[in-house]
């Protein structure tokens, strides 16, 4: 298969002439800054213990065969 070096969708949007960035946004105002931080040990905080998956997380839609 051939993979073409630019796709049509690309020259739509590079002929538009909207490539250029915005200018920097201002900083969030103290109420709106992220009280977590985001490290390695929030992010692992946040997950289900290690296991495999198994039959136990699959769930059946009860609205799937409602028309």
């Amino acid at each position: 298969m051939t993979v073409p070096l630019i796709s049509r969708a690309r020259v739509r949007i590079l002929a538009e002439g909207i490539v250029e960035p915005l200018p920097a946004a201002d900083d969030l105002p103290v109420d709106l800054l992220p009280a977590t931080r985001f490290d390695e040990a929030s992010i692992r905080a946040g997950l289900p213990a290690l296991g495999g998956f198994g039959r136990a997380d699959l769930r059946r839609c009860g609205w799937a065969g409602r028309a």
